[in-house]
């Protein structure tokens, strides 16, 4: 029997959770170390609008952060880089505020500590909170079409932070119907959203690097199973679409077969790409239904 998820995601882009205890940890082994990020299945709301995580373990540099963003925000980027976003970061204290530089500063934040986040719906202002601690209240906020979402971002090897609630990892609701009881688990699920009643897997990215979308199992073929199958519903602007095998550690933003330890087939040339950027044989491309 498949394990029961008890954290839920929109996005969850290098980083893995353990649906037992709520820990993140860093993981890639993409040679561009990118930011890792979990964004929550819903945004926060009057009845959720709080959350916080505990550091477990800085890694090589605590580039641990904390804030709220909206639905599409892009890939590798912290919490308050960019636009419709505000972040709290670990390893300086720093206040980000849509900007790569902080705006204040709270000291470092170490192992044991905890960071939060509040909104506050009625003047839409944000506080973040360090051991329970009020630290910094924002003035009022744009509230961005959507809504706030809540995120967390690592980036570094070695991180690894608890959230401390349930809420607002649980699933949303309005988005899931209440008869939907098949689940698609993943390993990785990068610029890429999963229909839990369809099977339906849908490039969903507006980071403006374009970057790959993958959806990896979280269990690898084996006797019982060995083998998978897709059917194109739409092929989209390119067809870039492909399907294969790769390793536990693929990195992110590479098709199938671009890197060693793969093997992809790919719809938009009808290549067979083994383990390098160049197809190995060829067939005709494939077409949408």
């Amino acid at each position: 029997m498949a394990a029961h998820n008890d954290y839920h995601y929109l996005h969850c882009r290098e980083m893995a959770v353990d649906q037992r205890t709520g820990e993140l940890r860093y993981e890639t082994s993409s040679p561009d170390l990118p930011v890792a990020q979990i964004i929550g299945p819903k945004p926060l709301s009057r009845d959720c609008h709080s959350f916080s995580i505990e550091i477990a373990h800085p890694g090589m540099h605590s580039y641990i952060a904390i804030g709220v963003c909206n639905r599409h925000y892009p890939a590798h980027r912290q919490p308050g880089w960019k636009a419709n976003s505000v972040g709290y970061h670990a390893d300086d204290g720093g206040i980000y505020f849509a900007t790569g530089s902080p705006i204040n500063k709270f000291g470092r934040v170490g192992v044991g500590e905890m960071m939060g986040c509040s909104l506050n719906f009625q003047n839409n202002k944000l506080t973040f909170f360090r051991n329970g601690n009020a630290i910094y209240t924002s003035p009022s906020l744009s509230v961005p079409p959507g809504g706030f979402y809540p995120v967390v971002g690592l980036h570094s090897h070695g991180e690894r932070v608890t959230l401390l609630e349930r809420e607002p990892w649980t699933p949303n609701v309005k988005s899931v119907p209440e008869s939907e009881d098949v689940v698609y688990h993943s390993l990785f699920c990068r610029e890429a959203r999963v229909s839990h009643s369809s099977g339906t897997v849908s490039y969903d990215s507006m980071s403006p690097d374009l970057p790959v979308g993958q959806f990896v199992s979280e269990c690898p073929l084996s006797p019982i199973c060995n083998r998978f199958s897709i059917e194109i519903a739409k092929q989209g602007q390119s067809c870039c679409i492909s399907i294969g095998v790769c390793h536990r550690r693929y990195p992110g933003n590479r098709q199938p077969g671009w890197l060693p330890n793969s093997i992809g087939y790919h719809a938009d040339d009808g290549g067979i790409f083994h383990g390098r950027g160049h197809p190995s044989a060829q067939g005709p491309p494939s077409q949408s239904r």
